[in-house]
């Protein structure tokens, strides 16, 4: 057995943390020692620090998750100089080891585990990255934090790791929060037939045993989720990972993972009460309060924002008059003037199209809202009533006509959630479908996150899909909120980088 990787033995297991080991001989008085404790504690960690104070004592920090307690090594303490001797002249930084020993306070009045033997029991082998930093980040080198989060979790320790402990508590939150409004957790597939429940590109692959048939990953769980509803689960939801083949950003991950819930004879505006409570009490978990890390308070009532309203208004137009990207018999035109709405706010130029689509238009809309909304919506904000050509699995508002029963939570200027009434009639959903087909190029960069026909979704929607509200949250986005990290990577163990990045 090597000595630098032995094995684990019973004396070796650790009997307490370095926190309960605090607070149980807190109360030691500078100096003092229970030397004739039996038997010895064990405590384990890592050593983050080494100083020699003589041939003859040692003092070093060993290290356990966010928790450090110091280690008093003195030769007359081992059973013999050999011993001593052996381990000390072979340990280094990052080593873990086991020491055994007594509690006690040394003379600067450091409670300290004074050792009476000290096992290496896995060497570290490569240096560990150290350094002044930014006072947050001792390694600062964006792609090695990224790539070795092994390396970013041991060199910048506790603000590293402090989102992804936030990250388990929203997750824990999530499920509680559900569980307790009589929902249940569900798994459904990840790699399907057909990749719908959203705009984006699927990742595709191939299955032999399905005949070499192609199949994606899951793009969102939505629809094998309604499917649940209408088989009779009248509260589901799915915690989980979804995939969409798209760029790296400090918003976007291609992997990501979502929340998303189903809510039998609900509406969109039931979602909008349950959301402002589960965020207000997903910060109170998380911070003790309702005010974010970036100074917003999710406390006071959230406010909404009806979409289309809001563009007449900022674009200078008469209300009723802004282009209806519904409008089949006049696509070009629509696409048109949207264009030319752009170049006079903002100076914009599109790409020249002979013939538009309705799928390029909404992507021209849904650009205006991202310029020219989103942006102003720091403090938790409702975005209302988007055209129903861009939410295709909505419900048309039951007052204005072609726009849907709609809503998006944006907060710091990101879009966190997701929601609305479910269009639960099978003919006006396969029409939907086909709309977003309609003038569709496969070519126009515009056009190309367009949701497929799903036939099989549409049948399952005969046999009735009860009056339901569709809810999903952007796990990731949320965890950035509630930790103050500006970039998604931050958040998320192992994001993928893009080449450039390195």
């Amino acid at each position: 057995m090597s000595k630098r990787y032995p094995a684990l033995e019973n004396s070796d297991k650790p009997t307490m943390c370095a926190v309960e080991f605090k607070q149980k001989f807190n109360y030691l008085k500078k100096g003092e020692r229970l030397a004739d404790m039996e038997p010895s504690i064990v405590l384990c960690g890592r050593i983050s620090s080494i100083r020699e104070a003589s041939k003859k004592m040692y003092f070093y920090d060993i290290k356990r998750g966010n928790d450090k307690i110091q280690v008093l090594s003195q030769k007359q303490m081992f059973r013999s100089e050999t011993d001593f001797t052996e381990v000390h002249l072979n340990l280094k930084l990052g080593d873990i080891v086991s020491v055994q020993g007594f509690p006690g306070r040394t003379k600067s009045n450091e409670l300290s585990i004074i050792s009476r033997s000290v096992k290496l029991l896995s060497a570290c082998m490569l240096d560990i990255p150290a350094g002044r930093g930014d006072g947050k980040y001792a390694l600062k080198d964006k792609y090695l934090r990224h790539t070795k989060r092994h390396v970013d979790l041991l060199a910048n320790g506790a603000h590293s790791l402090e989102p992804f402990l936030i990250r388990n508590k929203v997750i824990k939150f999530l499920r509680e929060f559900l569980d307790n409004q009589g929902f249940v957790e569900v798994e459904t597939p990840i790699i399907v037939q057909s990749a719908g429940g959203a705009l984006a590109q699927p990742f595709k692959t191939r299955s032999r045993v399905a005949g070499d048939a192609e199949l994606c990953l899951r793009i969102a769980p939505e629809l094998y989720l309604k499917q649940l509803v209408i088989g009779g689960i009248d509260k589901v939801y799915e915690i989980g990972k979804v995939f969409r083949n798209e760029g790296v950003s400090s918003v976007h991950n291609p992997e990501f993972t979502t929340c998303e819930f189903y809510n039998a004879y609900a509406d969109y505006k039931d979602l909008m009460k349950i959301t402002e409570i589960m965020i207000r009490e997903m910060t109170r978990r998380v911070t003790g309060g309702t005010v974010l890390p970036s100074g917003v308070d999710v406390g006071p009532d959230f406010a909404r924002i009806s979409v289309i309203s809001e563009l007449e208004e900022m674009y200078q137009l008469v209300p009723g008059t802004f282009p209806d990207v519904n409008d089949l018999e006049r696509v070009n035109e629509t696409g048109r003037r949207l264009e030319d709405l752009l170049m006079f706010k903002h100076g914009m130029v599109c790409e020249i199209h002979k013939d538009h689509s309705v799928a390029r238009n909404c992507k021209i809309v849904d650009r205006m809202i991202g310029l020219d909304i989103e942006p102003r919506c720091t403090a938790p904000t409702f975005l209302c009533d988007h055209p129903l050509a861009m939410s295709p699995l909505a419900k048309e508002h039951p007052s204005c006509n072609g726009l849907s029963q709609r809503f998006e939570l944006f907060m710091l200027g990101k879009e966190v959630v997701n929601a609305y009434t479910e269009l639960n009639d099978p003919d006006e959903q396969m029409r939907r479908f086909e709309l977003q087909k309609y003038g569709h190029h496969a070519t126009d960069d515009m056009d190309v996150d367009v949701m497929p026909i799903d036939a099989a979704y549409c049948r399952s929607l005969e046999y009735g899909l009860p009056p339901t509200a569709g809810w999903g949250m952007g796990v990731d986005r949320m965890v950035m909120m509630l930790s103050g990290r500006n970039s998604i990577r931050d958040v998320i163990l192992f994001p993928m980088m893009a080449p450039h990045d390195k």
